[in-house]
């Protein structure tokens, strides 16, 4: 099953379900974004991120952090991830 982001946090171009997310450059409160995939996805499996500018380091840290769960990661586009953080 696949829910929506709500409208506070994104345009309905962001989704959520159990193992897969999929981020994309609409949304406007990536912190918040983040903060619900770590509270709401400890089981993600493959992130997904499309010409997210305000997606950073620290972020997709923490993310990875709290979700080891992770096999499959697509950035396309995400200026702000360093191959540090790859």
């Amino acid at each position: 099953m696949t829910t929506t982001f709500t409208p506070a946090i994104a345009r309905p171009t962001a989704t959520i379900s159990a193992d897969v997310v999929v981020l994309m450059d609409t949304i406007e409160d990536m912190p918040l974004a983040i903060e619900k995939i770590v509270q709401e996805c400890p089981k993600l499996e493959v992130l997904r991120a499309f010409w997210c500018k305000k997606l950073t380091d620290s972020m997709m840290m923490e993310i990875v952090q709290n979700c080891p769960n992770i096999i499959e990661l697509e950035l396309v586009g995400c200026s702000n991830i360093t191959e540090t953080t790859i």
